[in-house]
């Protein structure tokens, strides 16, 4: 019995190409190394992500880490106008967002694999990101977040 190689088996006539042996998955190794690469950037931009919401809830309540901790830390006239602000901010990133799609509606990121073949505009990704983060650092809540 012959034990299987990753490299192609040589074919019995001189001019066919050599078959690789069953199983062999030598060629997907690209594919394996781009999904790797493809899942350390979506950590990296996790971890920036949560940096990025502790930096603006610094700058909106004073007191990054918990969002309760930060709302009950503040005056009862701040607990009124920080989320507003908050929003302010948001709805304004969320217009420019617009602009960059020249209108056109951006479909959900689970629509988008299902209807769209998986297409997105980064651009436009980016704003809405940025929209979230300063709707939620600012003690706000996303539509299913609830309350965050």
């Amino acid at each position: 019995m012959q034990e299987p190689t990753d490299q192609p088996q040589a074919s019995s006539a001189g001019n066919q190409p050599a078959t690789p042996p069953p199983g062999y998955h030598g060629h997907d190794r690209w594919l394996l190394l781009l999904a790797a690469l493809i899942g350390m950037a979506g950590g990296l931009a996790t971890v920036a992500f949560h940096e990025g919401m502790a930096f603006t809830e610094k700058l909106a309540t004073g007191h990054p880490g918990s969002l309760v901790a930060a709302s009950e830390g503040l005056a009862p006239w701040r607990r009124a106008i920080t989320p507003a602000f908050g929003g302010l901010v948001a709805g304004v990133i969320l217009l420019l967002a617009r602009r960059v799609t020249k209108g056109k509606k951006q479909p959900d990121y689970l629509e988008a694999i299902t209807v769209g073949a998986g297409r997105q505009d980064v651009g436009a990704t980016l704003l809405r990101t940025a929209s979230s983060l300063c709707t939620i650092a600012s003690v706000g809540s996303i539509w299913r977040e609830g309350a965050m």
